[in-house]
């Protein structure tokens, strides 16, 4: 099972989560650590217990539709999908498939149950809910086929950059073409833009292990913006914002 948890402004920094308890935040938080590769949580009281929240902490996250419980206690996290990415050499499939067979993915990336979908929710196809997910040695038609499409994204979305690097004779392998495609996701194209430009000025020799450095200390640092990345950048490299000269105020002598 992956080790590492993500968490996307796009949902813990909206007003609908910072208006709840300090108390319901952290639970949100402590049950994304603990749940599993698919963003079940098999213990939600437990973790509750743990961290010192009350039973009213765990419904609001139910009421504000941040969680989805299930009969047997079993809880998923709804925005698990936008948030997180697991590397299929990484993925263990949840044991509670019971529950996961009665939820679907929208066209956000959001669990909702199957009993509730209207038909003006677009829903993702089944394959490609879990086509990410299959066991390697079980590949089908469709499997091949989803795999195709997520490269052919996965091009789509790095090309630019790629092409930037290309011409500081950077080339990426796999992996980190895998790497700089999360960062699009989750800093944005502009904010990966500017880093590029960044390491181009500052690097004596350009290399992805540089570009990796700054994207990461803007990932660790919440920056999404390229107005961010700039400040950001003259901080680090030392830059002053400009200041606006003050008011020129007379020096009279006495007499004057």
């Amino acid at each position: 099972m992956a080790q590492r948890r993500m968490f996307s402004q796009r949902v813990v920094e909206t007003d609908r989560f910072l208006d709840m308890a300090l108390t319901a935040q952290t639970l949100y938080f402590h049950l994304g650590m603990y749940a599993d590769d698919d963003g079940f949580v098999g213990n939600p009281k437990s973790v509750r217990r743990m961290i010192g929240a009350s039973e009213d902490d765990l419904k609001a996250l139910v009421e504000k539709g941040y969680l989805i419980v299930f009969e047997d206690g079993v809880v998923a996290i709804r925005d698990w999908l936008v948030s997180n990415y697991v590397k299929k050499d990484r993925y263990t499939p949840t044991i509670y498939t019971a529950d996961r067979q009665l939820l679907v993915v929208d066209r956000n990336r959001r669990y909702q149950l199957a009993s509730e979908v209207t038909p003006e929710t677009t829903v993702e196809p089944e394959w490609i809910q879990n086509g990410s997910k299959m066991d390697p040695q079980d590949r089908s038609g469709q499997e091949r086929l989803g795999q195709s499409e997520d490269q052919d994204s996965l091009n789509q979305t790095t090309a630019p950059a790629e092409t930037k690097l290309k011409g500081l004779h950077v080339a990426l392998n796999p992996t980190q073409r895998q790497l700089l495609s999360d960062y699009i996701r989750d800093l944005s194209a502009p904010v990966v833009d500017f880093a590029i430009d960044s390491m181009a000025r500052h690097a004596e020799q350009p290399r992805f292990a540089y570009l990796d450095r700054i994207l990461n200390r803007y990932r660790q640092s919440g920056i999404c913006t390229r107005q961010a990345a700039q400040a950001d950048d003259d901080r680090y490299h030392g830059k002053q914002a400009p200041t606006r000269p003050g008011p020129i105020i007379p020096i009279y002598q006495l007499g004057e």
